[in-house]
């Protein structure tokens, strides 16, 4: 089924989740290697290879990193940093671009990689904003109510449209999401039917057409329409087994990791396209907590406590078939 295929050390020091970040089209990953260090892998057709090494700015104490091609994003302490791959270096203020009050959540570069997401909260309000990359001047700015704190954010960039998902993990409040796209010309809101907040889930993956976006709770799978996030469909989990609210679509097949209920033994559960039909898989699972997915058939997981964290490269071998369910 999967076989590990490379593994490398991440330093997380005091970064929420996520450690690694993913380039939109998946081809590539970043991680804090050293206290002053982000290191860059590539998905290559015969393995993982290593990308640039970007040394961190001089007094930049990170809180949130994503990676393109050519470069990477950093921030932290009220900055935004690109750092090319030559080692060119670009600075803005949070203050200047959304206003005085923000913390700085989450970033991702857009499916076109010319542009930056980022997300932001204060008392009053969360805020997704779109900067262009070249200038680091301001496309456009959706603000909406606040999001119940804490709140974890993740930036989730759509495989087809120019649009991300935020999905915040708010506690015993649940779980919140916010669509917000681009037109080419404005930002703007989709209104969606998370924006108030649903059961406690995390993200697993946008649909292989980009249709439907999958969540997954303790003890089921739910499917919404993309980009309204109305629910299209939801079935149980397989008994005695917990997700731990993550999980990976490779191909056209929608994979969710958990554990035994007993034993807390790592399992891993598949499901074919429809959501709905799903089995268990025979052990031993990838262990550790899913970090995403690299390449068209790889995942990375890491070590939830250790720090520096081994994370490790999966690659799926062989598929199966679904006929159980």
């Amino acid at each position: 089924m999967f076989r590990e295929i490379a593994a490398f050390d991440v330093v997380r020091t005091n970064l929420d989740w996520p450690w690694i970040a993913f380039a939109p089209a998946h081809d590539r990953l970043a991680f804090v290697a050293s206290p002053t260090t982000i290191a860059t892998k590539v998905a290559g057709p015969d393995g993982i290879v290593d990308g640039p090494v970007h040394p961190l700015p001089s007094g930049l104490a990170l809180e949130a990193f994503a990676v393109a091609a050519d470069r990477i994003a950093v921030a932290g302490g009220g900055l935004i940093a690109l750092l090319g791959a030559a080692g060119e270096e670009r600075r803005v203020a949070v203050d200047t671009v959304v206003g005085a009050g923000h913390d700085l959540r989450a970033i991702t570069f857009d499916r076109t990689e010319r542009r930056l997401w980022l997300s932001l909260e204060s008392a009053t309000e969360t805020v997704l904003a779109l900067l262009d990359v070249a200038t680091l001047a301001l496309v456009g700015v959706q603000r909406s109510p606040p999001l119940p704190r804490p709140a974890l954010h993740e930036l989730h960039v759509h495989s087809r449209d120019d649009a991300v998902l935020l999905v915040a993990a708010c506690g015993d409040e649940g779980t919140f999401a916010r669509v917000v796209g681009f037109a080419g010309d404005e930002v703007s809101a989709v209104p969606s039917a998370l924006d108030a907040g649903a059961i406690a889930a995390g993200f697993v993956g946008f649909s292989s057409d980009g249709m439907r976006v999958h969540l997954v709770e303790a003890d089921e799978l739910r499917t919404h329409a993309w980009p309204t996030l109305d629910e299209l469909s939801s079935v149980p989990l397989a008994d005695d087994f917990i997700s731990s609210f993550s999980g990976a679509v490779l191909g056209q097949e929608i994979y969710v990791d958990g554990e035994d209920a007993e034993t807390q033994e790592d399992m891993l559960m598949v499901f074919d396209r429809s959501a709905i039909r799903g089995v268990v898989l025979p052990r031993p699972a990838p262990s550790g907590m899913w970090a995403g997915r690299l390449g068209k058939s790889r995942v990375v997981v890491v070590e939830p406590r250790a720090d520096p964290a081994r994370a490790r490269v999966w690659e799926l071998r062989v598929q199966t078939p679904i006929n159980l369910m």
